[in-house]
């Protein structure tokens, strides 16, 4: 059948190890399913049909159990809108988002926890010869790990009229910019293309 609880956990290696077109694929599958009914269900039969009481083969769950919608969510936070915490209260965090393979130009993205209301959250844009990022968090070392257009490298990243320094990293076929930055507040970057 099919198990959201194995696909968000292999969307998100897929995230990871260079295959963002695969990881997309799983989530809008997983879009597809649960669109389907407005619900989403602990597991499928192969032809989409959802679990029931009547058979389910886990009598201790239920057909409606999260356990496969919070590993999709944990897909779609950290692989494809590449946010995580890895400090304590996102104090210090890697951003890596992934929507260029989701063949988006513009993405808007924030998680916060509700009970201390600490956050990250960040605008991306992709237009011509730049890519910019404007990262909002309080008091925040910020690793970002920037996916580039497909055929594409890096000339330079800018925050305002400062250079950055930034390395190139190769993940399978894929192409990043990585770089840092302590944020207070909000600070917009620049990627120049080439």
């Amino acid at each position: 059948g099919i198990m959201p609880l194995v696909g968000g956990e292999l969307a998100r290696a897929a995230f990871e190890h260079g295959f963002e077109a695969y990881g997309i694929e799983i989530l809008e599958q997983y879009y597809r399913l649960i669109s389907a009914k407005g619900e989403t269900y602990l597991w499928y039969f192969p032809d989409g049909t959802a679990c029931s009481v009547d058979t389910s083969t886990s009598p201790e769950a239920s057909p409606t159990d999260g356990w496969g919608s919070s590993a999709m969510l944990w897909a779609l936070v950290e692989g494809l809108a590449g946010i995580v915490d890895d400090g304590c209260g996102f104090d210090a965090v890697t951003l890596a988002p992934r929507w260029l393979a989701a063949g988006l130009s513009e993405a808007e993205a924030s998680v916060c926890y509700a009970a201390s209301g600490r956050g990250v959250g960040y605008a991306f844009r992709h237009a011509g010869d730049r890519l910019d990022i404007e990262v909002e968090a309080d008091r925040a070392d910020v690793r970002l790990h920037i996916l580039l257009p497909a055929g594409r490298d890096v000339r330079g990243v800018h925050h305002g009229t400062l250079d950055v320094p930034f390395r190139r990293s190769v993940v399978e076929a894929s192409r990043y910019a990585d770089f840092e930055a302590h944020v207070d507040g909000s600070a917009g970057f620049t990627i120049s293309l080439q």
